[in-house]
């Protein structure tokens, strides 16, 4: 009998943050939450896929989002740009 070991590897979200031109930035802590639920969007996790939903915009300026993940001692990040109304007129 044949036998295979697979190492499964899971990720959390211990922050995101949200800022806006001439805003401050808004931090969004997790404690290995499966989800992250903050102004403009939400994070959701289930341990293999990440999952953001950005809302629409209404701002003439632009918007930036940070997303971590984080996964043993591994980190990284997604950054978003969301192009406000005006910009680029």
């Amino acid at each position: 009998m044949c036998s295979t070991a697979q190492t499964m590897i899971f990720f959390w979200i211990p922050v995101v943050t949200e800022k806006e031109v001439g805003g401050e930035e808004k931090r969004y802590e997790g404690n290995k939450n499966d989800s992250i639920a903050a102004d403009w969007l939400t994070v959701k996790s289930d341990g293999k896929t990440l999952t953001v939903t950005i809302l629409p915009t209404k701002l003439d300026g632009n918007r930036y989002m940070e997303v971590s993940v984080q996964a043993g001692d591994a980190f990284d990040e997604f950054k978003f740009r969301q192009r406000g109304l005006k910009v680029g007129l």
